[in-house]
């Protein structure tokens, strides 16, 4: 009878749905270093910031958002009002408003959030004050000695322009982002990541190579294509060159839908992470 047909269709799809919610429990509870991270925030105070967009979208894929404001006045709203974790400052000097030593060691002490009844006071890096990337460039980035007074309050020095990767891993270690070990093998046709092994095809395996040399920038599906065709001969398409995308996440994403290696903010695909390589 159609009732009954309806029925058993409904209890064997529920059994199916139950089964893949145990299985994207299962990878959550062997590969759970993106979903337990908490979300973080970069104030980037820079009158003229440059490569924000590429870092911006680095940073997403590790929870942190980035804010840019234009001077240390408007800096010191934002510590107080948005909260950041870390801050990125430019050593510039304004004709006309607060310079860095005011901000640094005047003004934010007194608004600091990880200072005591801060709002960042119990914070799980155990800092005492907020981290301080530095960045400079002309004059400052070129003479020795000319940032080094500073130096001794940040927590790593950047000169301009900034190296996009170098700035990831600047922000993964000071709040202590733990590593996916990505590793590739295209020999033996294998991923690692954190040490469990996963195996692609060979065109997969070919697109991780692309976006892994082209690290951080994204590759374009129809410039997957064509690298894919220069370099190794594969003629292939874009439809084609989603749907191996769409497996990789299937097979290495801990939750496909929302990736955070492989990732996509518009402007193409890349890696978040930049993947060691498997010696031959």
């Amino acid at each position: 009878m159609p009732w009954v047909r309806g029925r058993y269709m409904m209890r064997r799809y529920h059994y199916v749905y139950w089964i893949l919610g145990i299985f994207q429990l299962e990878k959550w509870i062997m590969n759970p270093v993106h979903e337990q991270l908490p979300d973080c925030r970069l104030l980037w105070v820079d009158a003229r910031p440059e490569s924000l967009d590429p870092v911006q979208r680095l940073l997403k894929t590790h929870r942190i958002t980035v804010r840019c404001v234009p001077d240390f006045e408007a800096a010191l709203g934002q510590v107080q009002t948005w909260v950041p974790h870390i801050l990125l400052l430019d050593y510039g000097r304004s004709a006309t408003g607060m310079h860095y030593e005011t901000f640094v060691y005047e003004e934010l002490p007194l608004v600091d959030p990880y200072g005591a009844g801060g709002q960042l006071f119990d914070n799980p890096w155990r800092y005492m004050a907020t981290p301080i990337l530095l960045a400079a460039g002309g004059l400052p980035a070129t003479v020795p000695g000319y940032v080094t007074p500073h130096l001794t309050r940040v927590a790593y020095f950047l000169p301009k322009p900034c190296d996009v990767s170098h700035l990831v891993q600047r922000v993964r270690d000071i709040l202590r982002i733990p590593s996916l070990g990505l590793t590739l093998d295209p020999h033996r046709r294998r991923v690692w990541i954190q040490g469990t092994s996963h195996s692609l095809s060979p065109r997969e395996l070919d697109i991780l190579r692309l976006l892994a040399h082209s690290h951080p920038e994204p590759l374009t599906a129809p410039q997957l294509v064509q690298r894919l065709r220069d370099e190794k001969g594969i003629r292939t398409n874009e439809a084609k060159v989603r749907v191996d995308i769409h497996h990789i996440r299937q097979i290495l994403e801990t939750v496909p839908a929302k990736p955070r290696l492989l990732c996509n903010e518009g402007h193409g695909y890349f890696l978040s992470h930049k993947p060691a390589w498997h010696a031959a």
